[in-house]
């Protein structure tokens, strides 16, 4: 409202257009109270329902994983949720523990890991905070580290070509849903 009635001065003529410079940096100062609530309502939609479940397992999994391990309880708050925002080095900790490979020398798909930065990044959006640029940078060549890796262990034969990778299974998704509650 504040811009369009800036525009409409404009070409009016009833503001010259030096003087614009000064409305607009008043303008930023008043904030039309009302659409902030439109506006959140219209970015959870861009998340289907199921998603929203799955992600709610993805972050219920992370604070497990936190929890039990010593070097990432920083990683929780008093409440033993994820912090948000969570400190860089953390965030590197926690993706670190998650791409260990287990006692087989199997770890975790590619999909996994970027069901976890998702989730993640869902779970601030939620908190209303901005995921930190330099972050998400780090996740996406982590991610991209991660999936050579895994190209590397299936190439020699260390990771099955097809682990990692499966057919939609509903007894699957019963089992997920099972596990974590949803």
């Amino acid at each position: 409202m504040i811009m369009n009635n800036i525009l409409q001065n404009l070409f009016s003529g009833v503001v010259a257009a030096s003087q614009i410079s000064e409305q607009l940096v008043d303008s930023e100062k008043q904030v039309e109270p009302g659409n902030e609530v439109l506006f959140d309502d219209i970015m959870d939609e861009r998340v289907v329902p199921s998603t929203k479940k799955f992600y709610k397992g993805a972050i219920k999994y992370l604070t497990k994983v936190c929890k039990n391990h010593d070097n990432l309880k920083g990683a929780l708050d008093k409440e033993g949720h994820l912090k948000v925002p969570m400190d860089l080095n953390m965030l590197k900790s926690l993706f670190g523990e998650l791409s260990k490979s287990d006692e087989d020398g199997k770890c975790k798909a590619f999909s996994t890991i970027q069901t976890y930065v998702s989730a993640l990044k869902y779970l601030y959006r939620l908190k209303k905070v901005v995921f930190d640029k330099n972050a998400c940078d780090d996740l996406k060549e982590f991610a991209c580290g991660l999936k050579r890796i895994i190209a590397q262990k299936k190439t020699i034969g260390t990771m099955k070509s097809y682990e990692g990778t499966c057919e939609y299974c509903p007894s699957r998704c019963v089992l997920f849903y099972s596990v974590f509650k949803l």
